[in-house]
């Protein structure tokens, strides 16, 4: 083995590892939107993980943060389409850096439908 190769490859290495570690630390948990539930209902991640809304079923949702169909500005997906008909549009993702209990609910399904679900980070 050449010497002066030795270096490069413990870049490469440490440069690969480096890679892995950031990809694999980077999660996230997703919620499928069905009819008007969704599933889960709560979902436990831990702090600065991705949660995924995705639409797949007909009609359009929201995930928007609050209670008792309430929002409290955290966040708002706007209308979530169906997976079908609009792809791009059918996803929203909301990162999540602090722990704590986040209530949230569809708007046009609330009220009636009560259609809520719970983001719990630890």
């Amino acid at each position: 083995m050449n010497n002066a190769s030795l270096p490069l490859k413990f870049l490469f290495v440490f440069l690969s590892l480096s890679f892995y570690t950031a990809v694999s630390l980077s999660h996230s948990a997703e919620v499928a939107i069905k009819g008007t539930k969704f599933v889960p209902q709560t979902i436990e991640i831990k702090a600065g993980e991705t949660v995924k809304w995705t639409n797949v079923s007909k009609g359009l949702h929201t995930a928007t943060s609050g209670k008792n169909c309430e929002p409290d500005n955290g966040w708002d997906s706007k209308m979530i389409r169906q997976q079908k008909r609009k792809p791009k549009q059918s996803v929203y993702s909301h990162k999540f850096d602090k722990p704590g209990t986040y209530p949230y609910f569809c708007k046009p399904h609330c009220e009636g439908y009560e259609m809520t679900g719970v983001v719990i980070v630890k």
